[in-house]
């Protein structure tokens, strides 16, 4: 009896030390330090929301060659200045917004003489002197000062600076 009460009292604690909590809490920190910096989810985000914003100006593209062939088959083909025409044409559901600030995507024209007198205030076609070249741009996150960019002239969305993405003159 005297013995298993020795053992008892000896061998039986009811809890950890300080010191052991202290080296569980130091490991669990190295390794979920380790696991962030292997991730890196800010990186992981903004690629997310590039591809988003790529994803948009293509579907933008896209709406804006059919608005395009789509004027041509009944008058004058020429390019919306605004998104929102695409959207009151029928040719998207709704106007995407960029992902980065939440603002409409940018479309730039080489003209606004010109193409803002052969267009409706909401950006569509009325004359034959309507906009026949334009880009679509928005932001990207991982590269700084540079944009996601269509141009009309080449049709496909490329990276590229703010300042090269420009339609050529008409």
């Amino acid at each position: 009896m005297k013995i298993k009460k020795l053992f008892l009292n000896k061998f039986s604690s009811k809890g950890f030390t300080l010191i052991e909590l202290l080296i569980v809490i130091a490991i669990v920190g190295i390794l979920s330090a380790a696991v962030l910096i292997g991730i890196n989810p800010v990186k992981k985000i903004n690629q997310a929301k590039d591809s988003q914003t790529k994803s948009d100006i293509a579907q933008i593209a896209s709406a804006m060659q059919a608005y395009y062939t789509q004027k041509g088959t009944i008058g004058a083909a020429c390019y919306p200045i605004k998104v929102k025409a695409l959207v009151d044409e029928g040719e998207m559901k709704t106007e995407p917004k960029s992902p980065v600030d939440g603002s409409i995507y940018k479309v730039t024209i080489p003209d606004t003489s010109t193409c803002t007198s052969a267009l409706n205030q909401d950006g569509s076609c009325v004359a034959s002197t309507a906009c026949t070249e334009v880009t679509v741009s928005g932001e990207t996150l991982t590269t700084p000062g540079r944009v996601w960019c269509w141009n009309s002239t080449d049709g496909t969305v490329t990276e590229t600076t703010a300042a090269l993405c420009m339609p050529p003159a008409q």
